[in-house]
């Protein structure tokens, strides 16, 4: 059978099968089929029998259905002392007698709750350690396990923010990101959940390296001033910082108005644009990079420049010293 979701505590075990709720007691006797009017994603058995649906929270006791909680759909449960149910990353205490104590919002989705002395969550990449009036204790950073929680979930919301994002990244033509992202959603209607969260890790990726942008010339004349452009471009909620952009490897071919600078931070939404001017000390094809250090880490960048013979280099250079001539004349 295949199920949505499987609760084993003591004598019970309890299977879900999209609407429907079967249980079974130790010598695999069926003792309870009941269906429900939205698909169950979640079971526990504390007191009773607590269901976590697409529409709310349900508790049943000897065979009968005792309260619901129509407060949406419900992602995960646990049940101890109070339940702590999660509608992706928003947390809710209920009482066991149906009574909805408060709401907490995280940052990730919630896969996992113990209930002991204190509350403790593991959200996606972190552990959230609250009491049981809703406060935040602590949040520390915890790996995350190789085989993905709630895998259906997950990866469906990271592909919703992606897509988001890449409808904001329309200028960039991130046409690489948008590809993978077609690919990770055929995986995933396919349930190749791990192989889609892959693909999607590597869009991402792709995308924070696109929001960096040098707009130079392949090809430039000798004698003759051009600029550097840089653009930088934030799509994720996290803030870019500690940007630190070193052009020092174009100064060997190139005389440059700057070679290492920094740059404010970069929130969600915003872009920021500095040009460079640069003159060429040379003739030829050059290979150069431009490396950029932030908080996502070290990007390099490289570009071939050709930089040819002025055609008119002594015509320039005569209507310059006429110009300072004649502005000489004046003065005397």
């Amino acid at each position: 059978m295949k199920a949505n979701a499987i609760c084993q505590k003591g004598k019970a075990v309890a299977v879900a099968k999209n609407k429907k709720l079967i249980v079974f007691d130790k010598d695999g006797r069926k003792v309870l089929s009941k269906k429900f009017k939205a698909k169950i994603n979640s079971i526990d058995i504390h007191d009773g029998l607590i269901v976590g649906t697409e529409k709310g929270v349900h508790f049943l006791k000897d065979k009968e259905l005792i309260w619901e909680l129509l407060v949406g759909k419900i992602t995960f449960l646990s049940a101890g002392d109070i339940i702590i149910a999660a509608i992706d990353n928003e947390i809710l205490a209920i009482t066991l007698d149906g009574v909805l104590l408060w709401r907490q919002r995280l940052d990730n989705i919630v896969y996992d709750a113990e209930i002991n002395e204190e509350i403790r969550v593991h959200a996606l990449g972190y552990l959230v350690r609250l009491s049981f009036d809703g406060k935040i204790i602590s949040i520390e950073k915890e790996e995350i396990e190789r085989f993905l929680p709630l895998p259906w979930i997950t990866v469906k919301k990271e592909l919703d923010r992606i897509s988001r994002m890449l409808k904001d990244a329309r200028k960039l033509r991130p046409k690489k990101v948008k590809k993978d992202v077609k690919i990770a959603k055929k995986l995933f209607k396919r349930y190749m959940f791990g192989e889609a969260h892959e693909i999607i890790n590597r869009a991402i990726e792709e995308l924070r390296f696109l929001q960096l942008q040098v707009i130079l010339p392949k090809k430039v004349k000798s004698g003759r001033t051009f600029h550097i452009t840089l653009r930088f471009y934030n799509f994720f909620e996290e803030p870019i910082e500690n940007i630190t952009v070193d052009l020092t490897d174009l100064e060997n071919y190139f005389e440059i108005s700057e070679k290492i600078f920094e740059l404010p931070q970069i929130r969600k939404g915003m872009f920021i644009e500095k040009d460079v001017s640069a003159n060429p000390k040379y003739e030829g094809l050059f290979l150069v990079t431009v490396e950029v250090k932030c908080n996502f880490g070290e990007i390099e960048k490289k570009f071939n420049i050709k930089v040819t013979k002025s055609r008119f280099p002594l015509i320039s250079l005569r209507r310059k010293e006429k110009r300072e001539e004649s502005i000489l004349d004046l003065l005397k």
